[in-house]
């Protein structure tokens, strides 16, 4: 691709005004946690759903970015600002999520180091009841966050920590001048967005496979606009030195290379089908041996999401 359209390395460059908008949906998150944490419960889950879930999404995303190194020329100041935008997540996951997501990229669909694989006693214990997948997929996020450190547990170093304290400071400041009502909002805010939440579809809609042998799919919606365009995921896993802000100008320039495969047209659909439709499941993903082999290893249904090309899915 990059010997056809060699001007697609002009946008190996890093996204600045990234790194503000992170820190402004940091701040409004902060507020927003804190004056509606003692409003009525109809005002608290409305904005809970919608605002809160959304900029948690948007915190989690950024975070993403900063993974890839996409907002600063120094891997110091991302690693930094990882941490400085963690704050309303409650949990100290930014410098952990980093290491687990490049190895994602790595290794993809390789078990035991593509952490975003379901684990096997996932699989098992949800098996292909639709209640159970419903309440896996309400509390997605909380299996995202479990399953690294019980397969793969990281070496803690000088960033983990920082991390940590970060995060205890934070969160004590908040109990200390607000109580602990805003940091109970902000958890249901990171429950909400990993899980029956619109933009949640994007974990689902990246990697469960629709095909036997494509394994990531893109998504070219609205939601985009608020999720840092994660929905151009096969852009995304072609060049992660891209940032999110311009992998559509990607799309367009090498247009023939994406065209052509299967997509999804709708992330709310997407976790209504995993729940409903009895052909998806949590073995819904390509398997591979290792991340140089070429030979898959699937366990879903070959047919199970039919043939058309483009789904409403």
């Amino acid at each position: 691709m990059l010997k056809k359209y060699p001007h697609i390395s002009n946008l190996f460059v890093k996204d600045i005004s990234g790194g503000f908008k992170s820190i402004a949906a940091a701040v409004v998150q902060t507020a927003v946690c804190t004056v509606f944490s003692t409003a009525s419960w109809l005002t608290y889950s409305a904005v809970a759903y919608t605002i809160g879930a959304t900029t948690a999404q948007y915190l989690f995303l950024s975070n993403h970015e900063l993974s890839h190194g996409m907002y600063s020329e120094s891997p110091r100041k991302n690693k930094l600002l990882s941490i400085l935008i963690n704050g309303p997540i409650v949990v100290p996951y930014a410098i952990s999520f980093r290491e687990y997501h490049l190895a994602h990229h790595s290794f993809l669909g390789v078990p035991g180091k593509d952490m975003d694989l379901p684990s096997e006693f996932e699989k098992k214990i949800v098996s292909n009841s639709r209640i159970r997948k419903a309440i896996w997929l309400t509390f997605q996020i909380v299996a995202y966050a479990i399953r690294p450190v019980l397969i793969k547990s990281q070496k803690i170093t000088f960033y983990h920590i920082i991390n940590l304290l970060f995060q205890i400071i934070y969160i004590s400041t908040i109990v200390f001048f607000f109580g602990w009502a805003p940091v109970r909002m902000m958890i249901l805010c990171v429950i909400l967005s990993g899980g029956v939440h619109p933009t949640a579809g994007h974990f689902l809609s990246e990697h469960f496979t629709n095909s036997s042998d494509q394994e990531t799919f893109s998504y070219y919606g609205p939601l985009n606009m608020v999720t840092l365009n994660v929905g151009y995921h096969c852009e995304h896993h072609d060049f992660q030195q891209i940032p999110g802000k311009y992998l559509p100008l990607l799309k367009n320039i090498a247009s023939e290379y994406y065209e052509d495969l299967e997509k999804h047209h709708s992330w709310t659909k997407m976790l209504k089908d995993f729940v409903f439709d009895d052909d998806i499941s949590l073995e819904s993903r390509i398997i591979k041996k290792d991340k140089n082999s070429m030979e898959k290893v699937t366990t879903y249904k070959k047919n199970q999401y039919g043939t058309q090309k483009n789904r409403d899915s």
